[in-house]
């Protein structure tokens, strides 16, 4: 199993399934860059995608276990939308 480090938190993350495969839209994952889970186990995953495909950016939302719920966003500049994005947080409200 892999270890992988995120963030600034000190918190470490032992690898011990998947979730999803390879696609651009859906239950796929495309260049996910950055996860953020929950307390309630929800755990969102920022899809940043590649330049020449980026009908891939969104953020897709998984339960802890392996359920699909939902994904938003798109490429673009307007409300709802991303420009390459890094990251999500929440914030001590569980806001993301």
């Amino acid at each position: 199993m892999a270890t992988h480090f995120f963030g600034l938190t000190n918190r470490t993350y032992r690898h011990s399934h998947v979730v999803g495969r390879a696609e651009f839209a859906g239950t796929g994952f495309r260049n996910p860059t950055d996860m953020a889970i929950a307390p309630d186990g929800t755990v969102y995953i920022c899809n940043r995608s590649y330049e020449n495909r980026p009908d891939g950016v969104h953020v897709t939302v998984v339960t802890l276990d392996e359920e699909y719920i939902t994904e938003f966003g798109a490429y673009g500049e307007a409300d709802g939308e991303f420009m390459w994005p890094t990251s999500v947080v929440l914030d001590s409200k569980g806001n993301l």
